[in-house]
């Protein structure tokens, strides 16, 4: 599976591209103006790839602001985890508040749950719940192709932030130490802010995953 990173909107978000066989999916896309738009269309119909459907990390306003575009102008289903239903219904004032005047949230098409699986030509996708960051966030990932797309839940070198509407910080260590770090130290985390790293690296330097004590650290190197 291919996988094409663009950074989009004020809040610099990572939209994902996925692809497999001609087939793509994009995960958070975060274009909000007609520029990043056409750049992502231009990019998808420029490699001849066929859109599936999108799927989000998470529902915060940066996230979703190009969702209701993507699926409009490729008229394919959002995929996202019902809990961020709250973030969707306050899209509008979250966005105003940036100075946002246009952001328009789209409807979840299709929920999506702790285990769902996807499929993507001839790739699959899974799905887990990771909540702390959100209720709703949820991390992507590939067993063949170790990778694990995880929103807002940690970035190289730090982690999400807690202190949103229904965010917590226990939930989110929760789901660092165990769904995230016992994919493997191989797994390439691919986060919606910043750059890519990998789970190795996270458990081996990142300050925040100290606190989970030296075993731990160790066993997944």
């Amino acid at each position: 599976m291919q996988i094409e990173v663009f950074r989009f909107n004020d809040i610099a978000v990572n939209t994902y591209v996925l692809s497999d066989n001609g087939k793509c999916a994009i995960v958070d896309p975060g274009c909000h103006t007609e520029k990043e738009q056409q750049t992502l269309c231009n990019h998808i119909d420029s490699k001849g790839y066929q859109p599936q459907f999108i799927i989000n990390t998470h529902c915060h306003c940066d996230h979703i602001v190009g969702v209701q575009f993507v699926k409009e102008h490729y008229n394919i289903p959002f995929i996202a985890n019902p809990a961020d239903q709250y973030w969707l219904d306050n899209a509008a004032e979250t966005g105003i508040r940036w100075g946002w005047y246009d952001v328009v949230a789209p409807v979840i098409d299709k929920p999506s749950n702790d285990g769902d699986t996807f499929k993507l030509g001839n790739a699959e996708l899974k799905v887990m719940h990771t909540p702390g960051h959100s209720r709703g966030q949820q991390a992507i990932y590939s067993e063949k192709d170790k990778f694990v797309i995880v929103g807002d839940t940690i970035f190289k070198g730090t982690i999400g932030r807690t202190d949103l509407a229904d965010g917590n910080l226990d939930d989110l260590m929760d789901s660092i130490k165990n769904k995230i770090i016992p994919l493997g130290g191989d797994y390439t985390i691919f986060p919606g802010h910043g750059p890519i790293t990998k789970i190795s690296i996270e458990v081996r330097e990142n300050p925040f995953l100290s606190f989970f004590g030296e075993d731990l650290v160790m066993d997944n190197m």
